[in-house]
């Protein structure tokens, strides 16, 4: 009898057809190096989100001068309401 937690690669858990979790085998020898993979993996992606977003709004042109100016701005908003 095949068991999935025995195979080799991920198994990803659902509940009610939409993607909750998955496991990824490791070892002893391998684990820091498999979790550190698995986060690595996630913050490219989050950069990649937000690079797209970024790009989307206008964002990605924006100059430090143009930062600057814009947290000034909400600053001073901020301090006119208190």
């Amino acid at each position: 009898m095949s068991r999935p937690w025995q195979k080799k690669g991920a198994i990803m858990t659902t509940k009610d057809a939409v993607p909750r979790s998955t496991m990824v085998p490791t070892s002893d020898a391998t684990l820091i190096e498999d979790i550190r993979e698995s986060v690595f993996a996630r913050a490219r992606e989050a950069v990649r989100e937000i690079r797209a977003r970024a790009a989307e709004t206008g964002a990605a042109d924006l100059t430090s001068a143009d930062i600057d100016r814009k947290i000034k701005a909400a600053r001073r908003a901020r301090a006119s309401l208190q």
